[in-house]
């Protein structure tokens, strides 16, 4: 599995499902082609850091990718990659994009996972196996509420006892100022809020909600 340094990963609840997952072949994580029911476009602007100018991608959109903060690969994917560096272009400096471009060549598409979420478009989200765009102490807070939760249930069913479990969930002290790198909206004036799009620009389009789901992850 690949990630940034501001992911926090439910490392249990990924062990558990890692038996389920294919063991060759395998690409996936928060596919955004899917999860927003349009193809992602080239950066042509050369301001932006992800320009990617024609010469060195001519095409008008981008494959499916799995975005570069967190996704799994299996190991045969990962050995391939390996073992054809120096034959490999990368696509500019989109690290993601072009490890999609190169599993396309042997037959790999990434497969979305609502397991596989981002803070800073969708805040604080529980179920999360793999959540990105965390601030330092967003990670230690959301894993110490994540530890105790456990560890209380852990002494209800372990003691059969007649206690409630904690009713204290992962997110009741999310503060997004705190927590999230950077935050979904954009204060331009004092009565306009502007949400941010995935790829950090403005729009006033609506998120669209998530509704696939491929991983057996519980």
């Amino acid at each position: 599995m690949l990630t940034d340094d501001d992911i926090l990963i439910d490392t249990l609840r990924l062990l558990e499902a890692l038996p389920t997952l294919p063991i060759t072949k395998f690409y996936a994580g928060q596919v955004w082609a899917h999860h927003f029911n349009s193809p992602r476009l080239p950066q042509r602007d050369p301001k932006h850091r992800n320009y990617l100018p024609p010469e060195v991608y001519p095409m008008s959109q981008l494959p499916p990718f799995a975005i570069g903060p967190h996704y799994i690969l299996s190991a045969d994917c990962a050995e391939f990659i390996a073992k054809n560096r120096n034959q490999l272009a990368s696509v500019g400096t989109l690290e993601d994009v072009s490890v999609a471009m190169w599993l396309f060549a042997i037959g790999v598409h990434p497969q979305h996972s609502d397991q596989f979420m981002n803070a800073r478009l969708f805040g604080c989200v529980e179920h999360a196996v793999s959540l990105a765009d965390l601030t330092p102490i967003g990670i230690i807070e959301m894993h110490a509420a994540r530890t105790t939760i456990k560890n209380e249930n852990s002494t209800f069913f372990n003691t059969h006892s007649t206690m409630t479990t904690s009713s204290a969930a992962v997110c009741d002290k999310y503060d997004q100022l705190k927590w999230v790198k950077t935050p979904r909206f954009s204060l331009l004036k004092e009565d306009a809020v502007v949400s941010l799009d995935p790829d950090g620009g403005q729009s006033r389009a609506p998120i669209a909600p998530l509704t696939t789901t491929t991983l057996n992850i519980k």
